[in-house]
């Protein structure tokens, strides 16, 4: 259970259905880093390391029903992560034996009628696919580079351990859920642990594309407002469908809702004095309109008489020099 100095990289993983009774798992997940229940306090000379991990659930899979609770779960303290891709199919192969995929928003139409996309490729429908959370950090000390979560029906990513760090963090939120299924429910795509104490996360965004029912998520990150709790340039997008996303993180930030207004970014979590406003300027008077308009004017005419008199000073020069050579070739 400790995952000291173990290193895993390159693996495909991928959700599957299981015809095997002999073990009944609580929760089902594609990789276990330590042991469920068995925090470990890691070694911070000798971290655990994943590397190029890419996890799916659905996509090649005729049988939408093939999910899994949570993708990636980390028990172990002192972990780091480097380029780890965790996804819930949004699109799969279609199925030859199979008719046109019928619309969510009307059963009597092709899907394809209103998303083109839907004549190349299965498009993920509610309850295709069921997978809860894409990663759940539980130990302390973890730092991912570069994490990206993709379309699962709950918090995308959901993070419980202490001093947890990302660099790079992308998040589409699911195309096929409603409102009472997951707006009503304040689902986010990026969620710290209200026990939390500290955590940092910088260059993070969260993405949305309701594509068959409106959809309004309150926050797209949710995190303790504590002083050690620190964001750096986040933000939210709009990317198609419908809206939308009321704030960036908690109660911060615009909302996007749709491509007039499709993106809200937050510089820094730390909430500071609002910016001090600039001081009203009276307008100008006549009189000292007056004033200036005549300074203005001696001004360009003083300018112009000396640059006029300096350019016939040099004609004349130049003419009583011509004047003298003429004189000496006479001689």
């Amino acid at each position: 259970g400790l995952a000291k100095g173990v290193r895993v990289a390159g693996l495909m993983l991928q959700a599957a259905a299981s015809k095997s009774t002999l073990k009944v798992v609580p929760l089902s997940s594609l990789l276990e880093w330590g042991e469920a229940g068995e925090l470990s306090s890691g070694d911070a000379a000798a971290p655990g390391v994943l590397s190029d991990i890419f996890a799916r659930v659905g996509g090649p899979d005729f049988d939408r029903s093939i999910g899994v609770d949570v993708v990636l779960r980390i028990h172990s303290n002192h972990v780091v992560g480097d380029n780890l891709w965790i996804w819930r199919a949004d699109h799969a192969f279609l199925d030859p034996d199979q008719g046109p995929q019928k619309d969510p928003q009307n059963s009597l139409v092709p899907l394809k009628d209103r998303v083109p996309k839907g004549s190349e490729y299965y498009l993920t429908a509610m309850g295709d696919y069921p997978a809860k959370v894409g990663v759940q950090v539980k130990g302390d000390f973890v730092t991912i580079y570069g994490l990206a979560v993709e379309h699962f029906t709950q918090d995308n990513t959901v993070w419980e351990g202490e001093a947890g760090r990302v660099y790079f963090y992308q998040n589409e939120l699911p195309y096929d859920v409603d409102q009472e299924n997951f707006g009503d429910k304040h689902y986010a795509g990026y969620r710290v642990a209200s026990m939390v104490q500290r955590h940092e996360a910088h260059g993070v965004g969260v993405y949305s594309y309701f594509r068959d029912f409106q959809c309004l998520v309150r926050s797209g990150f949710v995190a303790p407002s504590t002083d050690g709790v620190r964001f750096t340039n986040i933000f939210t997008r709009f990317l198609n469908g419908e809206p939308g996303i009321e704030h960036v993180l908690n109660d911060q930030g615009s909302a996007v809702m749709g491509f007039s207004d499709p993106m809200s970014r937050l510089p820094t979590s730390v909430q500071g004095p609002g910016p001090t406003a600039a001081p009203k300027h009276r307008g100008m008077s006549l009189w000292s309109l007056m004033l200036c308009t005549a300074i203005m004017g001696l001004s360009l005419g003083w300018l112009s008489s000396f640059f006029f008199v300096r350019w016939r000073s040099r004609q004349r020069g130049a003419f009583i020099d011509g004047a003298s050579d003429s004189e000496s070739d006479k001689c």
